[in-house]
Order: C-alpha cells, then structure tokens, then sequence
C-alpha cells in the first residue's frame, strides 16, 4: 500500500509550484506515495505510486499516438474510479492530447440515459476517439471511434516528445454537471489548473507532511479531479479511494477507511454528509476513530448548517470534532476553488434579514489572487450585506466554453466571471444564498426551493433526492402576473395515503414558509440529480412542463 510521500535526498515538499500537471507528476515519481483503490468490501485492490502512474502513462501516451492520434486532438475519457483513469489521463496530456472528462456512473441515468449523456458530449467536443472500460466496451455511444482500454494497451508503442508545454495552452475539458441547464464544456488551461491546485495546497486545505487523503468523490467531477486526484499529486499527498457507487451502497465504509488508513482531509457535499448521518449504524462504529480527521471539507452544493450540525453530533462519539468542517465555494468555471473557510473554527452562519430571519453558511474568505464581487442587475456592486449576483475574478478562469451560447455563465469584459449564483459578503467573507436561476419570488419574498424541499423532508420524512420544487410564472390568460406559482413533485414510497401526504406537505410548508405550494406525488427514481448529486430543477420543471411525469 502506497504511504506517506518521502522525497529523493537533498529535495523537499513542493506544494503546487510547477508550471504544468506533468511536471507535477515528474517530481513526485521521484520519490514515494501514490494513490491506492479500495473495492465495495474495503479491501485494497489496486495500488498506483507515482512512479509506475508516470511510468504507464508515457508508455499509454505512445500508444495513443500509435494508434494515429495526434497532438491537439481529443479524446473522451470515462472518469472511472481505477487506476486506468489517472494513467489514461496523463497519457493525453503527455502527448498532447486534451483529454475530455465524461461520467462513469451508468446506474445515476439508466442505460439508454448513460448512452445518450455520453452521446451528446461526444457531439460537443468533437473528439478522435472515446477510450472506455472494458465493462462499457459493447455500448454504442454514435458516431465516434471507440477503443477499450486494453485495445490501447495492445497497441504499437511510439515516441513521445517530452518538450515544454505552453502554460496556456489547453489541458483538459471539464464539463459541468448540468443542475440548472444542460453541461457545458469547459476550457481548463495548464496555468489555470496550477494556480487553482496551488492556491488550494497552500490558502485552502494547507497541506502539510503528516497529511493523507480519502475521497469516494468521482473523478469526473471537478471536485473529484482537481481536488482529490491532480491537487494531491501536485503537492505529493497519498490518496485513498472508494468509487461513489460503493459509498452509496455502505457509507459506513467510507468512516470505516478513513480509522483505519489515519485519513486526516476528505471533502463531500452535502448530501454525502447527510446520507452517513442516516444510514451509518451504531455496531458499524465499534472501533471506528475519527479524531485524525482535520479537514472536513463540504462543497459542491447549498451547504445545510444542519446537516452538519447533526453529522458532527451522530460521530462526536467516534472522535469527529465540529472544528474539522470547511465550508468552501468553487465551481468548473473557476477550475475549482474560489473561497475556504479554513480558520478553524467550524462553519459559521449569517443571517440576512429581508422580512424574515434566514441563515446561510459563510463559505470563507476568496483564496490569495481571487476577487468576488457581488453586484446588481446593472452590474452595479452593492453594499455588504445585500443579495446579488455573485461575480469572480482569479487566475484560475476557464478560456471559455466548447460551445459557447448565449445563455450561460460568462467573463465580462472586466475580467469577472457571472458564477450564475446569488448571495452577499459579510466581513470579507462570501455567503451563498442559491442559484439566481432557481429562485422563487412570492409577493416579493426570496423564496430557495432547497428551503421549500427541506421542509418537506422533515414533515414526510423523506430522503435529500427524493423531493425537488420550481417555480411556475402565474397566468392570467396568456400573460404572466409577476408572481411565481410554486411546484412540488414529492416521489411517494410506501407513505400510506396520497391525499394524506400530499395534505401533510401542503401545511407544512404553509405553517413554516407562508406560501402555498402544489404538491405533485411522482413514482419512485422520477426525480434525477447530476453526476454531482445536485437536483436537476430545470429537467425537473421542463418534465413537468411537458406532462411526462410518472405521476401517482
């Protein structure tokens, strides 16, 4: 098993300090550690130091540019969890390939769902080749040159220039997990990817020698990849690993690793949290020791205070301290981070008054080199304390989009980019109050849908993904009146009475929120969430919309 990262003699730490990812890689192979793959039991499956990573990914890289493959083309990559994705990864861009990330999770769609997701990045990227699993092998993605793994590996090798790469030139292709519209392309630089994994090394999680991280994050989110698979190689941090869909399946496991491997940083949103809070039981704690954990990082969606509150409370008994969590704000866009909250007091709340009282977890200060600023329909920045958009600026800012349209997250010609989210700063620190796209306005009210969707998870006691609201304009005749009719599609599991659920909802959110809400009983696995386990409001809505909704 891959340990503590130790460097040659007469060499030290280097956190993030290159000017590309394979440099990265090159100086840590020269010492120890790696990254280390666990299966559904928790057993080690795969180890992969980072000598033999950069060892197979040059000699991958040989073979894809036997196979014809040239520098500047792209290749789609399912971003499974197993050692094949990091040397595939590489392999691209020792070459000079831009590898285009693409989602390994075919349970979260369905099968015809899966093939069209990875059909339709295939349309948007326009790549050489799809390069897949050996377990996805006999799917039909379109029109697209397909090759295994193992094909790859069966081919001819060929040499590969290992000359600079320009710091600007294009690394790698994220795209975004589609919450409100459909995912995006998005252009990652070399220099952009080092000076987010820098900033993140040194200002966010401040990596030090005793550090080891865990993540069951997947690899083709960018939470996954940047911050759990490229930022701790570049700064020479063993990481374990458990695929998302074995987390799922025993979030138990997760804690379980972590005690035993001494894990001290592991991120998750905040479902991940909510979801080992329910389902983790007594008897699998016998053992378990948590007090290693110093960074709990919780990103990736709206941050719930209570969710945290009641994770911190259900393992407090396991050595989990309050302290340990980190909320944080970042998105694809920005590469990956923008703010942390890393001072070491756990997360902190503020709370904005707008006729109502209404908390929101504080996500941090903006790292070093990173600006926000909140500013109004006008693009007017507004006082500190007032809702608006929130708009950022860094060195770590995509080059654009694939296809770039008219709708869409932005950089002006001031260099900040429309993040697409609403939210506020209190004492230098960004608050994020939800998506600009999602929210809901009654008789002038701010209203989030997650506030709405809370609410009726605690009255029906239903699960995080099994409830999601929107909005509707109202209409009088074929105008709209200005106010927003609002919509909540609740799939029913063996909750006895319809009407009795649906009238227990309705008070609910009647009693809590002063608002009327149509509750819409829908069939089981109706409701769909991203790749990143964000609700899909907007497919929500236009499912809605169209009348296709497997009602009760």
């Amino acid at each position: 098993m891959n340990g503590p990262f130790t460097p040659v003699p007469g060499t030290a730490r280097r956190l993030g300090d290159f000017a590309t990812i394979m440099e990265a890689l090159d100086f840590a192979a020269n010492g120890t550690g790696g990254f280390n793959f666990y299966t559904s039991r928790g057993e080690l499956q795969h180890e992969l130091s980072f000598a033999e990573l950069r060892h197979r990914a040059l000699s991958f890289a040989g073979k894809l540019l036997g196979a014809g493959l040239e520098p500047g083309e792209r290749v789609v990559l399912i971003g499974e969890t197993s050692p094949d994705f990091p040397v595939c990864f590489f392999a691209c861009l020792y070459a000079g390939i831009v590898p285009c990330i693409a989602p390994a999770e075919t349970n979260v769609l369905g099968r015809s769902g899966y093939i069209e997701r990875i059909a339709s990045l295939v349309r948007a990227c326009s790549p050489s080749v799809l390069i897949v699993p050996e377990k996805l092998a006999e799917l039909d993605f379109g029109d697209v040159r397909k090759l295994s793994i193992s094909g790859v590996c069966g081919l001819p090798d060929n040499a590969v220039n290992l000359g600079p790469s320009s710091p600007e030139s294009l690394a790698y292709i994220q795209f975004s997990s589609g919450s409100t519209t459909q995912p995006k392309g998005i252009l990652i630089s070399h220099a952009a990817l080092m000076a987010n994994v820098a900033a993140i090394l040194k200002d966010g999680i401040r990596l030090n020698a005793s550090d080891r991280a865990f993540s069951w994050l997947p690899f083709y989110h960018d939470m996954g990849l940047v911050g759990f698979l490229l930022a701790p190689l570049a700064g020479q941090c063993t990481v374990d690993y458990l695929a998302p869909s074995s987390f799922a399946r025993r979030p138990a496991l997760w804690l379980q690793l972590m005690s035993k491997l001494g894990s001290t940083i592991c991120y998750a949103p905040t479902f991940g949290y909510r979801l080992a809070t329910e389902r983790v039981r007594d008897t699998d704690l016998e053992g378990v020791d948590l007090s290693r954990w110093r960074l709990a990082g919780i990103g990736g969606d709206m941050v719930q205070i209570d969710t945290l509150e009641q994770f911190a409370s259900r393992f407090a008994s396991a050595g989990f301290v309050r302290s340990a969590f980190v909320p944080s704000y970042g998105l694809a866009e920005a590469t990956l981070a923008v703010t942390f909250a890393n001072d070491g007091s756990g997360p902190a709340t503020a709370t904005l008054r707008s006729g109502e009282e209404r908390s929101y977890v504080v996500c941090g200060k903006p790292l070093t080199g990173y600006e926000i600023r909140i500013v109004d329909a006008d693009d007017m920045p507004v006082a500190e304390g007032t809702i608006g958009r929130v708009t950022v600026n860094g060195p770590s800012l995509m080059q654009g989009y694939v296809v770039e349209t008219e709708s869409g997250l932005m950089i002006g010609s001031d260099g900040y980019l429309d993040t697409g989210d609403l939210g506020f700063m209190v004492d230098g620190s960004l608050v994020v109050t939800g998506r600009a796209k999602d929210l809901i306005i009654v008789n002038g009210r701010n209203i989030w849908p997650s506030d709405v969707e809370w609410v009726v998870q605690k009255a029906a006691n239903i699960r995080y993904g099994q409830t999601v609201a929107f909005s509707l304009p109202e209409r009088t005749g074929e105008r709209a009146t200005g106010a927003d009719h609002i919509v909540v599609l609740v799939e029913h599991r063996n909750h006895g009475s319809a009407d009795d659920l649906r009238g227990m909802i309705t008070d609910a959110v009647s009693r809590q929120m002063g608002v009327l809400v149509e509750v819409v009983l829908v069939q089981p696995q109706t409701i769909t969430m991203t790749s990143s386990g964000k609700l899909r409001r907007a497919a929500a809505r236009d499912s809605y919309m169209a009348g296709t909704l497997a009602t009760v």
